[in-house]
């Protein structure tokens, strides 16, 4: 142990000497001897310049440290926006597709609903053709009907159909008269 105006020199548990207030700072019954002085169990004062070096270091070190942080944050914010406005854009692209896909979805939409009118029109289209056929149907059974009743009609028939007294004949009656031939008067 070295006294130095008031600051005593000892040495710390790895052999590197310390500064310690106080006149009679002994490290006795620490177990150990300083390495560093050899077989001194005090330092001078030129070793504690050393001490005062390396905590001069450790200090650099850690303001380094400090000024590191900040900017370490700074690069972890700044890759945070970057995900952020990547996500964002991503997001956005979502957003254009979907908004294509429901245009589209209402294209098709007015075209099934273009496609539904347009049947609509075609089955009352095809409906009135149906009334069409069957008012023409009904007015062609009569027709031949007649018509065949008047050919498989005997000749004296044929004659009254003719003349228009023959039963059941309706149209047939409004036809002119046929010349009467001398095999059907029977003489």
């Amino acid at each position: 142990m070295m006294d130095n105006g008031g600051v005593t020199a000892t040495c710390n548990r790895d052999g590197r000497p310390v500064k310690e207030l106080g006149n009679h700072v002994s490290n006795e019954g620490l177990g150990h001897r300083c390495s560093s002085v050899g077989s001194h169990d005090t330092a001078d004062l030129s070793d504690f310049q050393d001490v005062e070096d390396e905590m001069d270091l450790e200090d650099g070190y850690l303001q380094m440290n400090v000024k590191a942080e900040p900017e370490s944050v700074g690069r972890q914010v700044t890759s945070f926006e970057e995900s952020q406005r990547a996500t964002e854009e991503k997001c956005h692209y979502l957003q254009q597709e979907a908004n294509l896909a429901e245009k589209e979805v209402q294209k098709t939409q007015g075209t099934l609903r273009a496609a539904e009118d347009k049947a609509k029109m075609l089955k009352v289209a095809l409906d009135s053709v149906e009334e069409t056929a069957w008012t023409l149907q009904g007015d062609s059974q009569r027709e031949p009907r007649a018509l065949r009743h008047y050919s498989t009609a005997s000749p004296g028939a044929r004659q009254a159909g003719a003349r228009g007294d023959g039963p059941g004949f309706g149209p047939l009656s409004r036809w002119p008269k046929a010349p009467q031939r001398s095999d059907e008067t029977g003489a």
